[in-house]
């Protein structure tokens, strides 16, 4: 039941056997770095794959990791304060005057647009927070497990060459300065409650570990569509998503009913604003973009703009960046006279959404968004399906089919995806912060 192992997996399962036995302040360092080291297995995938060639596993991800997950029972205590990350703050604030929230920024673009907000008061930002005295020999004691274990015969050959060697204890070293922070801000606040939008990634990863080890429940609210790099293992003690076909991933993929939960949603980093649809003469095609490689994104704009030859004084290609993305290589990119670059947050993306009549992605939350109010999307993916959408996936990425597309959309005949579960249209009233109570 659930996704199988590819050499991805084959190779975090690996990890994570070698190195859930250290620990540094309690907290297991494999973990926290789980996603981190799957970045590592894509950077050096040709080795990654050549070495798990003719392995098979008939274990699903989550059965396969369930092992090396945080064993806790988090306890029921009066009182206490929410630790919520800085910028997913808005789905739980309506509860900030009846529950203590301590907020935490981990970027510095994160800090300084918290601390415009001041209703997100205690504010901390993790680099400045003062790490806790621990007695130096403790690190010096993971490193030299961390050594003895990428030098043992037993340890798969992956996990022992020099780059990784490098690679993890520049990680480690980095995990061990991040945990003496967290100490030393349950040390200040008493916090009961972690509200994070991933505690798998580089950021949620330690501090739900962290809280995990000292009997904190964790709650993951879904921040991005479902994939199991990112999503799986689940190690949330609840995860609140966005609709039924959520809950039906996660569940099919292994993890425990009783652990899901739907909450309205609430799209933290697309902006919520009142807007007025401005009228265009031409036909508006948003074109939202994933962090996927610059070759990929590079490939993906010059095969849109190639499929509007001929036809780009009807269109107007909105390109809308991830919050990853800097904007300098996609201007660079873009040639056509008819094409728009907007960086995240320069307009509202409800209003790009609402204006446009197409809109393309390869698999960001923003085609999820415009199908919930009735909007065509294709898919530029290979995929032929997706867990939320209905049938067999209306998708395009030559340049041949993408012209068939625009060519629909002037005519005003354009077909498009359906939501797989029709309820993912009709929300709950449970909101995010109704399940801090």
């Amino acid at each position: 039941m659930g996704k199988k192992l590819n050499y991805v997996w084959l190779h975090s399962v690996d990890f994570l056997h070698a190195f859930s036995p250290v620990t540094y302040d309690s907290v297991p360092i494999a973990l926290p770095l789980l996603r981190e080291f799957q970045k590592y297995i894509k950077r050096n995938r040709k080795k990654a794959r050549a070495l798990k060639r003719k392995v098979h596993s008939s274990k699903s991800i989550q059965q396969a990791c369930t092992p090396y997950l945080i064993n806790h029972t988090p306890l029921k205590k009066k009182g206490g304060s929410i630790l919520v990350r800085a910028e997913m703050a808005s789905p739980v604030l309506e509860k900030k005057s009846v529950i203590p929230m301590v907020f935490l920024a981990h970027k510095r673009s994160e800090y300084k647009k918290a601390l415009a907000n001041p209703r997100l008061r205690p504010l901390y930002y993790l680099p400045k927070i003062k790490e806790k005295a621990i007695p130096s020999n403790e690190q010096v004691k993971v490193l030299q497990r961390i050594k003895t274990i990428t030098s043992s015969p037993d340890t798969p050959p992956f996990l022992k060459t020099n780059a990784f060697k490098r690679w993890i204890q520049i990680q480690v070293i980095t995990l061990m300065k991040n945990l003496r922070r967290m100490h030393t801000l349950f040390d200040k606040h008493t916090i009961t409650t972690t509200f994070y939008g991933s505690t798998l990634n580089r950021h949620g990863g330690f501090v739900t570990s962290f809280a995990q080890t000292r009997r904190a429940k964790t709650i993951n609210y879904q921040h991005g569509l479902l994939g199991d790099i990112g999503h799986l293992p689940s190690n949330a003690d609840l995860h609140l998503v966005w609709g039924p076909s959520h809950v039906n991933y996660l569940v099919s993929n292994g993890v425990p009913k009783k652990k899901v939960k739907i909450a309205t949603p609430v799209f933290v980093r697309s902006g919520r604003a009142k807007v007025s649809a401005r009228k265009h003469k031409k036909k508006q095609i948003l074109v939202a973009m994933q962090p996927l490689g610059k070759g990929f994104n590079r490939r993906m704009i010059r095969r849109i703009e190639g499929a509007a030859k001929g036809i780009e004084n009807r269109l107007q290609l909105n390109i809308k960046l991830h919050p990853d993305h800097h904007q300098k290589s996609f201007r660079r990119w873009t040639k056509g006279k008819s094409t728009t670059v907007y960086p995240h947050g320069s307009i509202p993306l409800n209003q790009l959404i609402q204006e446009a009549d197409l809109v393309i992605t390869p698999y960001s939350t923003v085609g999820y968004e415009a199908m919930l109010v009735g909007k065509p999307v294709v898919f530029y993916t290979k995929k032929k399906q997706l867990y939320f959408v209905k049938g067999p996936l209306k998708r395009a990425t030559s340049r041949a089919s993408l012209h068939t597309i625009f060519l629909s959309v002037l005519a005003n005949k354009v077909t498009t995806n359906r939501l797989k579960v029709p309820s993912d249209n009709n929300p709950t009233k449970n909101t995010p912060a109704s399940f801090l109570l």
